[in-house]
C-alpha cells in the first residue's frame, strides 16, 4: 500500500510557530534565570509578537488548503492573525501594569496569553472541523488557567472554577455536533462538506442535530444569550489582563469560528443558511437585549464591562445573521474595533488603581479627571465609542452592522438594536459623569501608572479615533479579504 505524505509548508505556518518560541522562551527564562525583571518578559514578548506580525504581512495568500487540506492560508486568515497578534501585544502592555502587585507570575500570565492567541490563530486558518476544534481547545485551556491566575484572590480561583466546568461542559457539545456532522457527510474538511450539502441539501434530522450542538458550543465561547451566565462571574473575578483577553480574543475567536463553518462561500452550512439562520436571529435579539439590560444595574465596572461584551456579542450576530459579504465585513471590521475599545477600558480600570487597591465600582472613578486626566480622556473615548457615538470607531461599525440588517431585510432585528444603543448611552454616560462630575476623595491618589500601560492606551485610543475618522484604513484591506475568499 503506497502512503501519501501530505505536503508541509512551514513558511505558511511561521507566525504561529514564532509565537510558540516566544512563548517558550519566556517560560525558559523564568525557569532557568533566577531573578527575571518583568520589563524583560514584555520586551520579549513585544518583539516576538512583532516579528510575528510582520511575517504575517509578509505571506501570500493562497486558497489551496495545506496540511492535507487541514488549514488554509487565505487573505482572510493573514488579516486575523496580524489583529490577534496585536491584541495579544496590548494586553502583554496592559498586563505589564497589573503585576506590578506579583511580578513572579508575569512570566507564567504572558506565556499564557501567548498560547492562547497561537489558538486563535490557529481557528482563523482552519479549513477542518479537526483543526478548528484543536484551536478552540488550545485557546479555551489557557483562558481556564489565566482566569484562576491571581492566587490571592478567592473570587479568581472560583471564575476560574465556573469557566472551566461550563466550558468543558461547552466541549461535549461541540464533539458530539462535529461527530453527528460527519456522521452525515463521512468527512470533517469544510470545503467538502460545503460541496456535499450544495449537492444534497436535505436537512436529514442527524445534521440539523449537528448544527445545533455546534452551533450551542460556539455559542458558549461568544457568551451569546442564553448561554452567558458564565461571563459576569468570570469577567469579574479573572485578573483584569486576563478578563480583557477572554472579554475580546475569546469572543472575536468564536465567531470567526462561526464564519469558517457557516457563512464563507462553498463551505459547510452555507448552503442549509434556511435552517440556521432564524436561530441566529433569536439569539441575537436576546442577547442584545439581555446584554443591554444586566449592564444597567451594574455598579460593578467589570461586570458592566461583561454584560457590555455580551450585548455586543449581540450586535455582531445580528451582522453575523445577514449571511451577506457586507454583513461579514462589518463584522470583521467591528470585532478589530471591539479589541480596542474593551482592550483599552480593562487597561484604565487596571490604571486607576488607588492606594493599592485595583478599581472595581465605577464610583472609584470619582475624580479621576482632577488627578489623572490622560486616563479620564481615553476612558472617555472608550465608553463613547461602545456606546456608537460619531467620531468613533464604534460608531461605523455599529453603522455598517445595522445596515448588513437592513439589507437582509431584517428590519426589526436592526431597530432592537438600534434601541438598545441609545438605552446602552445611559450607563456609559454614567462613567464619564462620575469621572468628571464626582468629587475625588483626596486622601485617596490614584497611583502613577507605568508607560507600558500608557502605550496601550494611546494606541487605543488613537486607533478609534483614526478609525472613526478614517475608515477606509481598514474597511479597504477587509474588502480585499473577503473578496478573495
Amino acid at each position: 500500500m503506497q502512503i501519501q505524505v501530505p505536503e508541509i509548508s512551514l513558511w505558511q505556518v511561521l507566525p504561529e510557530l514564532i509565537v510558540l518560541a516566544t512563548a517558550v522562551g519566556v517560560l525558559a527564562s523564568d525557569l532557568f534565570v533566577k531573578s527575571v525583571q518583568r520589563v524583560n518578559v514584555t520586551l520579549t514578548a513585544t518583539l516576538g509578537l512583532l516579528i510575528a506580525f510582520f511575517t504575517a504581512r509578509s505571506l501570500e495568500a493562497s486558497a489551496t488548503p495545506i496540511f492535507a487540506g487541514m488549514v488554509v492560508r487565505d487573505s482572510l486568515s493573514i488579516l486575523l492573525d496580524q489583529i490577534f497578534l496585536a491584541g495579544a501585544m496590548l494586553v502583554t502592555w496592559i498586563g505589564h501594569e497589573y503585576a506590578r502587585r506579583n511580578p513572579r507570575q508575569f512570566p507564567e500570565f504572558t506565556a499564557l496569553v501567548l498560547f492562547a492567541t497561537i489558538g486563535m490563530m490557529v481557528i482563523a486558518m482552519s479549513a477542518d472541523l479537526i483543526p478548528l476544534f484543536v484551536g478552540i481547545e488550545l485557546l479555551s485551556l489557557p483562558l481556564f488557567v489565566l482566569a484562576g491566575s491571581d492566587k490571592d484572590r478567592l473570587a479568581s480561583g472560583e471564575a476560574s472554577l465556573k469557566y472551566f466546568l461550563l466550558g468543558a461542559f461547552s466541549t461535549g457539545f461541540l464533539v458530539y455536533g462535529i461527530a453527528f456532522i460527519f456522521g452525515v457527510t463521512r468527512t470533517t474538511n469544510l470545503t467538502v462538506i460545503g460541496q456535499s450539502l450544495a449537492a444534497h441539501a436535505e436537512a436529514t434530522p442527524l445534521l440539523v442535530l449537528g448544527f445545533a450542538l455546534l452551533l450551542v458550543g460556539l455559542g458558549f465561547k461568544i457568551s451569546l444569550a442564553p448561554f452567558h451566565m458564565w461571563a459576569p462571574d468570570v469577567y469579574q473575578g479573572a485578573p483584569t489582563p486576563a478578563t480583557a483577553w477572554i472579554a475580546t480574543g475569546s469572543k472575536i475567536a468564536g465567531f470567526v469560528a462561526l464564519m469558517r463553518v457557516f457563512t464563507l462561500p462553498d463551505v459547510s452550512f452555507a448552503a442549509l443558511s434556511d435552517y440556521w439562520t432564524p436561530g441566529i436571529w433569536w439569539l441575537a435579539l436576546i442577547t442584545m437585549i439581555i446584554g443591554n439590560a444586566g449592564a444597567l444595574m451594574q455598579s460593578d465596572l467589570k461586570r458592566m464591562l461583561a454584560y457590555s461584551s455580551i450585548a455586543h456579542g449581540g450586535y455582531l450576530a445580528m451582522a453575523f445573521t445577514s449571511g451577506t459579504r457586507i454583513g461579514a465585513e462589518a463584522t470583521l471590521f467591528y470585532m478589530a474595533a471591539y479589541l480596542l475599545m474593551t482592550v483599552g477600558a480593562f487597561g484604565v480600570a487596571i490604571a486607576a488603581s488607588r492606594s493599592g487597591q485595583e478599581c472595581e465600582k465605577i464610583a472609584d472613578l470619582s475624580g479621576l479627571a482632577r488627578q489623572r486626566p490622560w486616563l479620564a480622556f481615553a476612558m472617555s473615548i472608550f465608553m463613547l465609542s461602545l456606546a456608537g457615538m460619531p467620531g468613533t470607531a464604534g460608531f461605523v461599525g455599529k453603522l455598517w452592522l445595522f445596515g448588513a440588517a437592513v439589507q437582509a431585510q431584517y428590519y426589526s432585528l436592526a431597530l432592537i438594536g438600534v434601541l438598545t444603543t441609545l438605552l446602552s448611552f445611559y450607563y456609559y454616560l454614567r462613567v464619564i459623569v462620575y469621572m468628571y462630575v464626582h468629587e475625588p476623595d483626596d486622601r485617596l491618589l490614584f497611583n502613577r501608572y507605568s508607560f507600558s500601560n500608557g502605550l496601550a492606551l494611546t494606541v487605543c485610543a488613537v486607533g478609534l479615533v483614526g478609525l472613526g475618522v478614517f475608515p477606509n484604513l481598514l474597511w479597504s484591506t477587509i474588502r480585499l479579504c473577503t473578496g478573495a475568499v
